[in-house]
This record gives structure tokens, C-alpha cells and sequence, in this order.
């Protein structure tokens, strides 16, 4: 069986889109975020207002349920643009993916709703100061204590940590299983 990269007709509507984004919202601005070392808030409501900041979820929450090739050449315009300013959406997609693959409707509706209809940034926590990125290393762990979980332990190196309203925390409920230790 061949395999190609041939992108659809929407995949070329999609990189048309972001390509005119990042010409008009992301290439005028980026000196300007990158000397002033300030977030750059108006671009990413800019994003979320065409929808290119939630690149995942329902379409009925205003996600863009797009396959991984999509996802892809949308990252790649707008990196393109600003490596920067497209670390935000990128780290915010990968903070949705467990949650689209893992979540069921109530956490999706609630995580969605917030990201793709209300411009909220989410972040992926696994990085650990004495783990890495080593899923089988981490140290963080969670609890059950009723209806809620307690978590104990440290993360590092979170992008969009210090701007999102929304966490996807790795933490292992039985450190001595190592990657088995995860529900």
C-alpha cells in the first residue's frame, strides 16, 4: 500500500487560513513580544477567536476535530510565523489529547467549553524535577479520598503552566508498578 501527504481540499483550506493568521495577527507583532518578554495575550484571543487555539474536541463544543496530518500543517504555519507564540497552541493540543482520547462527556464537555469557547489555556504537567519527561519515573501520585483525588508532588518545565486555567496532571497511583502504576 502507497502512502502519500497529499493534503485534501480542507487541509488546503486550513494552511490558507493560518498562513493569512499569521501574516496579519503573528509576523507584525513578534519582535515586539520576544523584546518585551511579555505574553502575548491579544494573538492568542485572536486564535481562540478563529478557532485555531483549540485545534481538538467536539465539534458540537466549537473544537476542530482534526486528524494528526491537519493538526500538523496548521502547527507548522503557524510556527512559521513565531516559534514562540506557536509553542502556546501546541502545548494547549497537547494537553487536550487525553483528554479527548481518555476523557468521558462530562470531563470533555468541561474541558472543551472552556478551551474552545471561552479562549482558556490548558497544560500538560508530566515534566518532573527528578524524572524528566520518564512517565515510569514520576513521583507524583494521587489519592483517592471520596468523590476527589489528592495529589502530592512536583513538576517542572510546564508550558503554558504559568497562563492556563486548565491541568492535565500525570500522577501514578502505585509508584512500584512504574508505567503500569497509571489508571
Amino acid at each position: 500500500m502507497a502512502f502519500g501527504f497529499s493534503q485534501t481540499q480542507d487541509q488546503v483550506e486550513v494552511v490558507k487560513m493560518v498562513r493569512k493568521f499569521v501574516e496579519n495577527e503573528i509576523v507584525p507583532v513578534r519582535a515586539y513580544y520576544d523584546e518585551q518578554e511579555e505574553f502575548p495575550w491579544p494573538v492568542i484571543k485572536k486564535m481562540a477567536d478563529i478557532g485555531i487555539l483549540c485545534m481538538a474536541g467536539p465539534e458540537a463544543i466549537n473544537g476542530y476535530p482534526w486528524d494528526h496530518l491537519t493538526r500538523s500543517l496548521a502547527m507548522e504555519e503557524l510556527a512559521r510565523g513565531c516559534g514562540g507564540i506557536a509553542t502556546t497552541p501546541m502545548a494547549n493540543l497537547l494537553a487536550c489529547e487525553p483528554v479527548e482520547i481518555a476523557g468521558n462527556q462530562e470531563q470533555q464537555e468541561w474541558w472543551f467549553t472552556g478551551l474552545c469557547q471561552k479562549g482558556e489555556l490548558g497544560a500538560y504537567c508530566v515534566t518532573e524535577p527528578n524524572a524528566g519527561s520518564d512517565v515510569g519515573a514520576i513521583s507524583t501520585n494521587a489519592r483517592k479520598d471520596g468523590k476527589h483525588y489528592i495529589l502530592n508532588g512536583t513538576k517542572c518545565f510546564i508550558s503554558n503552566g504559568s497562563v492556563a486555567s486548565k491541568y492535565v496532571v500525570l500522577a501514578t497511583l502505585d509508584k512500584s508498578k512504574g508505567h503500569a502504576g497509571f489508571p
